[in-house]
């Protein structure tokens, strides 16, 4: 499953599923334009919240980095997980 952000605010889902479905997929969490504004974890916990799902996010890969603006995240891959 692929979540879209643009300009760091939540867009969509690419193939949603129902969040009983997740648990154990990996999921890609992209932001294009501006980044996220916040860490690996808090885009995973966003996504997951964005798509009513109470699993928790287990970081696989990211892309983030740090500015004068404070942490930012443009890609995450995690897994939901119990």
């Amino acid at each position: 499953m692929k979540i879209i952000y643009i300009d760091g605010r939540f867009s969509g889902a690419v193939d949603a599923t129902s969040y009983d479905q997740l648990e154990g997929r990996v999921i890609i969490a992209e932001s294009y334009g501006n980044p996220f504004r916040g860490t690996p974890d808090q885009i995973a916990e966003d996504a997951l919240h964005r798509l009513n799902c109470p699993l928790s996010p287990v970081i696989i890969d990211s892309a983030c980095g740090t500015d004068e603006q404070g942490d930012f995240t443009s890609r995450v891959e995690f897994q939901a997980v119990r």
